[in-house]
Order: structure tokens, then C-alpha cells, then sequence
């Protein structure tokens, strides 16, 4: 196909999708916004936070330039779901430190169940679950900027929340420069539910004022 009939399909695929699935971010608390497109700094590490949500989506095209397996590194601190999982390089670096820490504390048992994820990925899965507010439209998953990881614990249980896993990270997940990115109050907010198992790299210093003052990320980047 040509590559600006296809590009055009899939901006025009994101819009749809931010419309059908009415999972704009504070949708409840701002009214809609018009979805714009962010830039991407060209090292997000030393760089202030990116806002990637449904009214700040991501080009389709976009692919982080730094994107490295997972498979391998870390020793026996965590498992993955699937050998195929990948992260921008600084955030596995950050996260391969916070689940030796936690393994030094007695808490072990983490996996990894999703990573990066590309726009076209986000869009199948999107596609299955447009209206539980469960899965962000594509262009506004954070996973597709290689910053964002979803975890478990082995034992599997129904409720992340309840583990000694959840506790851990909630209270030490900062350290690393991670945030639990949809808080349990704040879905009015975000549009997406509560997910403890999801994590967001924004480096120490915000990750540290956001978990400690217990605000989102949107709060964090446009404070009232």
C-alpha cells in the first residue's frame, strides 16, 4: 500500500477509535479534547516526563530508537511471559535494579507480561475490548514508547492488589523512577481503571513527587 494512503489509514483509525471508545483522559473532569500529537524528545531519559494518553497519542509510525530484549538480562530476579519482550534500553536498566532490590528484600517471584507494543499490536487488542476502559486506544498505550511495563507475580493470583508483590512495588517502585500509572482514584482522570500491575518510567525526581503525593501523571504535568 502507499505509505501515505497507509499512514492516513491509521491516523484516521486512531481518531475512530479514540471516539468509539470514549476513554479520553479526564474526560469526566476536563470535556473532550481534540487528540494532538506529541513529539517524542530524542532522549526521553533526560528528558521532563511525556504525557502519552488519549488526548497526547503517539504516531503510528513511531518506534523507540533504543528498543532492547529483555530475554537474558536480569538474572533470576524476574521471568517473562514470553522471550520476545522488549524495552528502551535506560527504562530495563531501571527495572532490572528495582526487581534486584525487591529480590534482596525477600520478594521474588515477578514476570514481565508485556513490554513494548506496537501501534499495529495496540490496535488488535484495542479492537477485541474498545469500551471497557481496560485497553488505551492505539496511539495512546504507553507501551508503544517502550516505557511502560505490565507485571505479575508467579503464583498468579486474581488480585494483583492483594500480594505481598503489589505492596512492595507501591512502596518502593518510585526509587526507580517508576509510577503506578493508573491509580485506583484517579480514573476519572485517566479513563483507564485501576491497574496495579501497570508501570510507567518518568525517572526519580517526578516519580518520586507523584507517588509520594499520590497524584497521576496527568495531575503531575498539568496541575490545577
Amino acid at each position: 500500500m502507499n505509505t501515505k494512503l497507509t499512514r492516513t489509514f491509521l491516523v484516521s483509525l486512531t481518531c475512530a477509535a479514540l471516539v468509539v471508545g470514549g476513554a479520553f483522559a479526564g474526560v469526566l473532569t476536563y470535556g473532550y479534547r481534540q487528540p494532538e500529537y506529541i513529539t517524542m524528545p530524542a532522549d526521553p531519559s533526560s528528558s521532563a516526563p511525556v504525557l502519552i494518553n488519549s488526548s497526547h497519542i503517539l504516531d503510528p509510525g513511531y518506534v523507540p530508537p533504543d528498543l532492547e530484549s529483555i530475554y537474558g538480562r536480569g538474572g533470576r530476579a524476574f521471568s517473562l511471559s514470553t522471550a520476545d519482550l522488549e524495552l528502551s534500553s535506560y527504562v530495563l536498566d531501571a527495572a532490572i535494579e528495582m526487581f534486584a532490590a525487591a529480590r534482596d528484600d525477600g520478594v521474588t517471584g515477578y514476570i514481565i507480561t508485556s513490554a513494548y507494543r506496537s501501534y499495529e499490536r495496540q490496535s488488535e487488542l484495542y479492537a477485541k475490548d474498545p469500551y471497557s476502559r481496560k485497553v488505551a486506544p492505539p496511539g495512546a498505550s504507553e507501551h508503544q514508547s517502550g516505557l511502560a511495563i505490565d507485571i505479575w507475580s508467579d503464583d498468579y493470583p486474581n488480585d494483583f492488589a492483594a500480594t505481598v508483590h503489589w505492596e512492595w512495588i507501591r512502596a518502593n517502585c518510585a526509587r526507580f523512577g517508576f509510577i503506578v500509572r493508573y491509580p485506583e482514584d484517579k480514573t476519572h482522570i485517566t479513563g483507564i481503571v485501576f491497574e496495579p500491575w501497570y508501570l510507567r518510567y518518568v525517572g526519580r525526581e517526578a516519580a518520586r513527587e507523584i507517588m509520594s503525593r499520590g497524584i497521576c501523571l496527568e495531575e503531575y504535568i498539568h496541575p490545577s
